[in-house]
């Protein structure tokens, strides 16, 4: 064990782990920075005995966004502070920058959305939102910023609300509607996949009521519903949506039509011919046997166009200030605000 004794005109403290002392020598080792030992330990302990926890000092510095500490009592407001190793927190880092070394925590600007970065990395081309960033709060457009927001989201209406401070995804039932999108002087230009015009499915369901109540329209006129493709080798009419072979249309094929229009029935030999052979037929045709000009009568003096124009050639930059809702069509996943214009990337 240790021991102090004399040893001539010096005290020796004789230690079992760092071997023999002068006494004097140790104890004026220990009062560090010219301290005694009693206003030393007074920094570490309070007089309990406990250890003071006024000794630990933090602060974000305000330039650099550093989390610093301070160990100890000082005179001087900004003396004795060191960074805490990356301890950087919420360093606001202006528009994303490619090529920007980013490190945890740091905030940036997106397509009106602002961003925290949650693993350090040198930035590419584009923001990899799956990955690295949370989207912390939405900007002026409040759409979707990225792809990654979007995903599985095809054939769904995108709708900015009015208020402009959300958005929602709406299902749409026939995900063979013609819509298409495609990007254009920074804005979004609406094409119909090539087509321009849209098959309005409604008219359809007019049409075959007409044929149902014995009323004559174009379509009815032009013998579209007595055109037949088959099943297992039978023929079946176009208005045979019940596949029940019957010789003239009635309310149960009306019914069976309606449920394919609405999406009720997605499967069925009638569903198969609608996709494959009869809503096709129509599209080819469109031209030559001018069912882009057919207007079918409904009751009440209203009409449905059979194909309804929908935007015409010209590119349209759409606003959300203006526009409420897109149709999403197959690989117009990339959606986003780029000054205040919803921006579809194909």
């Amino acid at each position: 064990m240790a021991i102090t004794r004399p040893s001539g005109e010096q005290l020796r403290f004789e230690s079992t782990n760092t071997g023999s002392h002068v006494l004097d020598t140790y104890l004026e080792n220990a009062e560090i920075g010219g301290r005694n030992l009693t206003d030393l330990l007074s920094e570490l302990f309070d007089t309990s005995g406990n250890v003071n926890p006024n000794i630990f000092q933090f602060r974000i510095n305000s330039t650099t966004y550093k989390l610093q500490v301070r160990i100890g009592n000082f005179v001087l407001p900004n003396a004795g502070w060191v960074d805490v190793p990356d301890g950087t927190f919420f360093r606001p880092t202006g528009n994303y920058q490619v090529g920007f070394d980013y490190v945890i925590h740091d905030l940036f600007n997106y397509n009106d959305n602002l961003y925290m970065v949650t693993v350090a990395h040198t930035s590419g081309a584009i923001p990899d939102s799956s990955t690295s960033f949370v989207a912390v709060s939405g900007g002026t457009g409040k759409v979707p910023a990225t792809s990654t927001q979007l995903a599985g989201q095809v054939g769904k209406f995108l709708t900015v609300n009015s208020a402009q401070t959300g958005y929602e995804l709406t299902s749409f039932t026939d995900s063979n509607v013609f819509y298409g999108f495609s990007q254009a002087s920074n804005g979004l230009a609406v094409n119909e996949v090539g087509l321009q015009e849209v098959l309005a499915d409604g008219a359809l369901v007019q049409s075959l009521i007409n044929l149902v109540n014995g009323t004559t329209d174009p379509l009815v006129t032009d013998g579209f519903w007595d055109l037949t493709f088959t099943v297992s080798g039978v023929p079946y009419k176009y208005f045979d949506a019940d596949t029940s072979g019957n010789a003239a249309a009635d309310n149960d094929d009306l019914q069976a039509f309606a449920n394919i229009i609405n999406g009720t029935t997605t499967s069925g030999n009638y569903y198969s011919a609608w996709v494959s052979t009869i809503r096709p037929y129509l599209i080819n045709n469109k031209t030559t046997r001018s069912y882009d000009t057919m207007v079918i009568p409904a009751s009440a003096g209203s009409n449905y166009e059979l194909f309804s124009k929908v935007r015409d050639t010209t590119a349209v930059s759409i606003d959300p200030d203006v526009y409420a809702t897109w149709f999403l069509a197959n690989g117009n996943t990339q959606v986003a605000v780029t000054n205040n214009k919803l921006v579809v990337t194909i």
